[in-house]
């Protein structure tokens, strides 16, 4: 897989779960939050805080529970907890 689809789904779907992407990508959770974190580290991507639980099932791994946004071409994200640089909030 390509970081790049990687911030071009981001980029359509403004954000999404590590189980979203892992559906959408045929990709184990756990190999695509190393790629996301990645991108996060590079400050494309920034993870958003993660909730308590979901908002449907109550059922899902609190590790699928992760959220990340793209962060607007050409901003850095300050930290993975702080809004990118173009001042979206989480």
């Amino acid at each position: 897989m390509i970081l790049t689809e990687i911030q071009a789904y981001l980029d359509d779907r403004g954000r999404a779960s590590v189980a979203e992407c892992a559906t959408r990508f045929d990709v184990a959770p756990g190999a695509l939050s190393g790629m996301l974190d990645r991108l996060a580290a590079k400050g494309r991507v920034r993870r958003l805080p993660t909730p308590k639980k979901c908002l449907g099932c109550q059922l899902c791994p609190p590790e699928e529970l992760d959220f990340y946004e793209r962060c607007a071409p050409g901003t850095v994200a300050q930290a993975p907890a702080a809004p990118c640089a173009d001042g979206r909030a989480g």
